[in-house]
């Protein structure tokens, strides 16, 4: 008896529900059909949704001019590169840029431009001899004031 009221109750609650959507001449399957959000996605009039406040949309495009564009800054490889420190007496380490290096060893070393090979040719006192990138030219770092 418990088992057929509740069955008996679950179909009236369905046809109570299901009934709204018939009564007003509409299909069930297509109640939500109007309910997908359309976004602007143009990046002058379109806004956010969830953060409507935000400027972010509304940078302009920046017109990059062909001419100015060939000005770009090259830098020095040994600007990109930083001596950090230099310890022991018998065997001196150096260390460059986190990566720490004793005589005539080569290893990469990360920098903002990139990786660079980098090969310790002589660690002195206060300063490394480095070649870069397998460039034959002797490179000088030497350590900051108070070091």
């Amino acid at each position: 008896m418990r088992t057929s009221f509740y069955n008996l109750w679950m179909i009236a609650a369905i046809v109570f529900l299901t009934a709204g959507s018939f009564a007003h001449g509409q299909d069930a399957s297509k109640t939500n059909a109007n309910s997908a959000s359309a976004f602007d996605e143009n990046s002058v009039t379109g806004k956010d949704p969830f953060f409507p406040r935000s400027k972010r949309k509304a940078k302009a495009a920046v017109a990059v001019d062909p001419s100015k564009a060939a000005e770009t800054p090259v830098v020095a490889p040994i600007a990109l590169l930083s001596l950090k420190g230099i310890s022991g007496s018998s065997r001196k380490l150096a260390l460059i840029n986190n990566q720490t290096f004793a005589r005539g060893e080569t290893s990469t070393v990360k920098t903002t431009n990139g990786n660079m090979r980098v090969k310790c040719v002589e660690i002195k006192d206060k300063s490394v001899v480095v070649q870069i990138n397998d460039d034959p030219r002797n490179q000088v770092l030497y350590l900051k004031e108070g070091f």
